[in-house]
């Protein structure tokens, strides 16, 4: 228990400052008001002075405004229950509630004459305050961008952030982040608030940088063998490397092809050094050693770099170039990147009370079908933005990942998701109606494409899904900036809520829990969960097998990546055979699982719907709350154990990674997949298979006993 008030823990300096500011008044004036010297008002508003209760309340009452009232009130407060939240929080009234609940639902399970009814809702009321207010009292939030390569995310991002360095030319002239029409940003790219700008680096492991370049020395190696009006980014039934990783490894190897001019005839040829290496070093691994040697990664070991104190450039032109020296592989303090953080001084979308941090995840090249679009669906702090291009929305590549994590069970989907259309130039108002008509202005065509959107959202069962629409060229980003806060806000609304839902509730409480009649309703509602709980305690058999994923997502990948995935043994942030494979068991889980939760919801709502029994409808609400919570955690914890079971065996298994390397050729992938198949159906593998569903079913008796907790205390009662 926490028992010391605000005054305790936050120095009030600063709250004073912006109190005085904000009513108009100099430090001077405080001072003569109060009767001290301006200086005493400076350090104490520095905190270097610690204020006397006396002190304070003349501070407050001579700056006299409500908000000084306010800040009076807070630091009078004992939080006894929750650790204080600073007087500036977006969410501060709330969480003092929160407290304030807390406190009374311990004082009432301390009453002697409490009827043993109630004691189990009671906790379960505690433990859902304390979550919600976790939630409120972080003000972290993330905004993740998705869509496939090209689609304009990294454009739309910039320009909705400001970060531009110019109103002039070709938008990717003006934007400070590198875009293109695809191929261009390395890795994943987040930007967030912070004391000046910034980078700071994550590069890929030693390990996974051998990788890339062995796979960029097979493409050289097969570009020498292959013609020279062969396509070298695309040489058929081979190994290929993306555009990105290919320019950023020539960049640091000082292998980038470079131009000459051809003394006889005037005429620009091209040199590969990349190549002439290739042909120099013909074993695929002395290649790779040279290349290697090449890079110099042991002296590209720096992380972070600042804008420097007297540059001639602006902070923004600063951080356009030094993010594409390092995003190409130009900048030799810097290793290849796994991921890099771009760092501003101010505040995302101008939401100050909120700490909004952006995603810009890398672009999705075939299926989406990654584990960092997975995990976005399952973060109750996230955003998820969901780009499309006009004439294409919503690309199916998006309706397959909303089908894909429907399916795994992801709550809230439409609470947090929006789709975004981006259009370019004269889309929308090429736009014909269903009369053959071409539209009388753009509005008109957006009007048009969201009601294509949704219909095509409505038969996925994402109809709530909202619908954007933002066109770089316009360079107006102020609604849409405003509207991306306003979602993000509401995912805090909704816990603002439930804690108000729950102050009527635990107050009701109190009132009635007294009563008789109260006991009575809460039994018969109890009795009749029960009855439907007594009839459901199994589950039916269970046929499919944890690599259904997989196998699925192989056939849809671009042969590219199961290529690149087979190499590093199943380890490809574009197919990851581990992640499938934990994916695949959460699928089941939740076919068989929340088919069940479903059939209760329905009891549930049932009973809610029946007014006689309204002394136990805000018990109800706990009741399906506690069910998704549990359900949510399951499911969680069936991808953990879906990866787990059959991990170890897989990476160890080399003579199945060789055979599968050494597959190519027309159908490629489908031969992985029936290979990659038959693995998990060999008949060693049916213990571990048997493994997987005993923990489904384990999952299932796991929530049966939560509900079992609250129906059978009550019901014996």
């Amino acid at each position: 228990m926490v028992s010391h008030s605000g005054q305790d823990v936050i120095s009030v300096g600063k709250y004073l400052a912006t109190l005085r500011d904000a009513a108009g008044l100099t430090q001077a004036e405080l001072a003569r008001k109060i009767i001290v010297s301006p200086a005493r008002i400076s350090r104490i508003e520095s905190g270097d002075v610690t204020l006397t209760e006396d002190e304070r309340e003349q501070l407050l009452e001579a700056i006299g405004t409500d908000d000084a009232k306010a800040l009076r009130d807070y630091l009078n407060q004992k939080w006894d229950e929750l650790e204080p939240a600073p007087f500036d929080h977006p969410n501060r009234e709330v969480l003092w509630l929160a407290n304030g609940l807390l406190g009374k639902l311990r004082n009432l399970k301390a009453d002697s004459e409490l009827k043993s009814v109630f004691v189990r809702h009671i906790e379960i009321y505690e433990s859902e305050l304390r979550s919600l207010a976790a939630n409120l009292r972080l003000t972290d939030h993330n905004v993740a961008f998705v869509g496939s390569i090209g689609v304009g995310k990294t454009t739309a991002i910039c320009m909705l952030t400001n970060l531009r360095i110019s109103d002039e030319g070709p938008l990717n002239k003006q934007v400070v982040l590198e875009a293109g029409a695809g191929g261009t940003t390395i890795c994943e790219v987040q930007i967030k608030t912070g004391p000046q700008f910034g980078l700071i680096v994550e590069p890929r492991s030693d390990e996974e940088i051998k990788y890339d370049v062995a796979d960029f020395a097979e493409y050289l190696l097969r570009a020498t063998k292959a013609s020279p009006a062969s396509n070298d980014g695309d040489i058929e039934g081979g190994p290929s490397v993306t555009k990105e990783i290919n320019r950023a490894i020539r960049n640091m190897s000082g292998l980038a092809e470079t131009k000459i001019k051809d003394p006889a005839t005037g005429r620009p040829i091209r040199r590969d050094p990349a190549r002439e290496l290739a042909l120099k070093y013909t074993d695929a691994k002395e290649l790779v050693i040279q290349i290697l040697l090449h890079m110099n990664l042991p002296r590209r070991d720096q992380r972070d770099i600042w804008y420097p104190e007297g540059s001639n450039l602006s902070g923004l032109a600063w951080l356009q170039q030094t993010f594409t020296e390092i995003n190409n592989g130009r900048n030799p303090q810097f290793s290849l990147p796994k991921r890099i953080e771009v760092i501003i001084p101010m505040a995302i979308f101008d939401a100050e009370e909120l700490n909004i941090r952006i995603i810009d995840t890398k672009g999705i090249d075939g299926a989406a079908t990654r584990a960092d679009l997975d995990r976005l669906f399952d973060d109750s702090r996230t955003l998820i933005v969901l780009c499309s291009r006009f004439n294409d929305a919503p690309e199916s590549t998006l309706q397959q990942l909303l089908q894909r994590v429907k399916e795994a069970g992801a709550r809230n989907i439409v609470n947090k998701t929006t789709i975004l259309v981006l259009p370019r130039p004269e889309e929308a108002a090429a736009v014909k109606d269903n009369s053959g008509n071409l539209v009388d202005d753009e509005q008109e065509g957006y009007e048009l494409k969201r009601s294509d959107v949704e219909m095509h959202l409505t038969r996925l069962g994402f109809r709530a899904v909202s619908v954007e629409f933002f066109n770089a060229q316009n360079k107006d980003s102020l609604p849409l900036r405003d509207f991306i806060v306003s979602r993000v806000r509401d995912i805090r609304r909704s816990w603002d809520q439930r804690v108000q839902v729950l102050s009527k509730t635990v107050d009701d409480l109190i009132i009635n829990h007294k009563k008789e009649q109260t006991a009575v309703v809460f039994q018969e509602v109890m009795r009749r969960l029960n009855t439907w709980l007594s009839k459901n305690r199994d589950i039916e058999e269970i046929a499919e097998q944890a690599q259904q994923e997989l196998i699925k997502v192989i056939r849809l990948t671009h042969w590219r990546s199961v290529w690149a995935s087979v190499r590093r043994k199943g380890e490809w942030y574009n197919l990851d055979y581990y992640h499938e494979i934990g994916f695949g068991a959460r699928t089941i889980a939740a076919k068989y699982i929340l088919k069940k939760t479903n059939e209760f919801e329905v009891i549930i709502q049932n009973l809610l719907d029946d007014e006689d029994l309204s002394p136990a409808h805000d018990m109800l609400e706990q009741v399906k709350q506690m069910l998704h919570s549990k359900s949510d955690e399951i499911l969680k914890m069936m991808e953990i154990v879906g990866k787990t079971t059959f991990e170890d065996d897989l990476k160890a298994d080399k003579e199945f990674w060789n055979n599968l390397e050494s597959k190519s050729g027309t159908g490629y992938r489908d031969s992985v997949a029936i290979t990659s198949d038959h693995w998990f159906k060999m008949t060693e593998r049916a213990e571990r298979h048997g493994f997987v569903k005993e923990k489904i079913v384990e999952g299932w008796k796991e929530i049966l006993a939560s509900l079992d907790g609250l129906v059978d205390q009550v019901v014996n009662a």
